[in-house]
């Protein structure tokens, strides 16, 4: 039995924010489970010792990150510059969309209410396409280094 003004926890168990917040109401400041959907990645090897080597640190570097097992299958192409141009403006557009300030969120996420688990949401989907902009920039240098080697083989 559970006295009265006793406190309860209830585990949801492993949820980013999304779907704490759309399923139960609720978003959790630093949820280290946030996601932000619509992101699909592709690495295919290309040829050559300067490609293979540049494809195991892709691979590593995914793994290392969570994004794929080493036994999951790597269907897609690698993407050019072009394709990781399209995929920084979405990524920073995606950003651009989000209502409200940063520093608005961030004394609204300190409330217990509504509004302060949305600004907690919103912070975590800032927090992931940061993240994700960052990986961007390195695949850009990878990807400027790997054109201006082609021809070393």
């Amino acid at each position: 039995a559970v006295a009265p003004g006793e406190a309860l926890h209830n585990n949801y168990g492993p949820k980013g924010n999304g779907e704490l917040l759309f399923t139960y109401g609720f978003a959790s400041a630093e949820n280290p489970l946030d996601s932000v959907e619509g992101i699909v990645v592709g690495c295919r090897k290309g040829s050559g010792r300067a490609a293979d080597e540049l494809h195991a640190a892709r691979l590593q570097c995914l793994a290392e990150h969570g994004v794929i097992g080493m036994d999951d299958p790597l269907a897609g192409p690698c993407l050019s510059l072009d394709e990781l141009d399209l995929l920084r403006a979405s990524l920073e557009a995606r950003l651009r969309s989000l209502p409200s300030s940063e520093a608005a969120d961030a004394a609204e996420a300190a409330q217990f209410s509504r509004e302060g688990y949305c600004a907690a949401y919103r912070a975590g989907q800032r927090r992931v396409l940061r993240a994700a902009l960052a990986e961007v920039a390195v695949l850009e240098g990878s990807a400027d280094g790997e054109a201006e080697g082609e021809g070393e083989d």
